[in-house]
């Protein structure tokens, strides 16, 4: 007989679903080699480019610890091409520089915090409300369509769209969200926007993020392989001249090869994060640039899995 997925059933899903993530997803400790593309403007002129391959060392997962316990990822960069616009003045490009590092990459890997306890598993399933769509085929798999909406009189519920879980694994693998009024007002409301957009005399006037995350499998386990992600802004800065100036940043990820981490790397090699400075780390990227690498490198490469 053919099962009819209800509403009521979604819910039930998403349980369950969230209750294999120990199993579905590789826990221990993983490189992942990759290409990342950064790129953000104002209007049309850039504010930040950044184009590299790179190694993801992902640390093992702790399943028993507090979600504030999920280590971070360290990132070794094999060859990057970095950009700093020089045509809008240092107060705008402060307002408006996100995704400035590759180090961002984990949050999007959102599987991982589910793994922990306290994190974002179980605030989901209390402020978001979960309603079959369809199936449909995801990379040959039989995949539920599930869609997410903001549960009525909850208050941080930041994002709405479609989760897909494989119907054979029960494994998250891919979502596509867009972020809710909610998330663009809670940036708003922040003194470090206030503090922020006073001093350096630009207002966002309206705004949304995008988010597209993909897993795929292997050999059992899904492994973290896509992102296509974008932030979309109107700003303003009667100082500048500007009413509703487009304002963009665009984010794309591909994993081209997992790996077990059995080889070490020397830590003084790895990406510096920006709390460690923005000079540091502006200096180590410029460092890595290699012109002939990126005149023979081919940006239409696959992922491998």
């Amino acid at each position: 007989d053919e099962v009819v997925v209800t509403p009521e059933s979604a819910e039930e899903l998403m349980r369950k679903a969230l209750a294999k993530v120990h199993n579905n997803y590789d826990t221990t400790d993983l490189v992942y080699k990759g290409y990342y593309k950064m790129e953000s403007r104002v209007d049309t002129f850039l504010v930040r480019s950044i184009e590299s391959i790179l190694d993801i060392d992902k640390a093992k997962l702790d399943i028993n610890k507090s979600y504030k316990a999920l280590p971070n990822d360290s990132i070794y960069i094999n060859q990057i091409h970095a950009q700093v616009g020089d045509q809008i003045d240092f107060k705008l490009k402060a307002m408006v520089d996100w995704d400035n590092t590759p180090y961002l990459l984990k949050y999007r890997d959102f599987v991982r915090e589910f793994m922990y306890v306290g994190g974002s598993k179980e605030r989901m399933q209390k402020r978001y409300v979960f309603e079959f769509e369809n199936m449909i085929l995801l990379e040959g798999r039989s995949t539920y369509v599930i869609s997410v909406s903001p549960r009525s009189g909850k208050s941080k519920t930041f994002w709405s769209g479609e989760i897909f879980i494989d119907e054979e694994t029960l494994a998250f693998s891919k979502i596509d969200v867009t972020s809710t009024p909610k998330m663009f007002k809670k940036m708003k409301t922040g003194f470090g926007y206030k503090l922020q957009s006073k001093v350096n005399n630009v207002r966002y006037d309206s705004g949304a993020w995008k988010e597209s995350i993909n897993y795929k499998i292997r050999n059992g386990k899904w492994y973290f392989s896509s992102v296509n992600a974008s932030k979309q802004f109107l700003i303003s800065s009667k100082k500048r001249g500007l009413i509703k100036v487009p304002a963009t940043a665009i984010v794309e990820y591909k994993t081209f090869e997992v790996l077990n981490d059995d080889y070490p790397y020397d830590a003084l090699k790895y990406l510096p994060q920006r709390r460690d400075g923005y000079w540091k780390v502006e200096r180590f990227m410029e460092a890595k640039y290699d012109s002939s690498f990126w005149n023979e490198f081919d940006l239409t490469m696959s992922p491998v899995f």
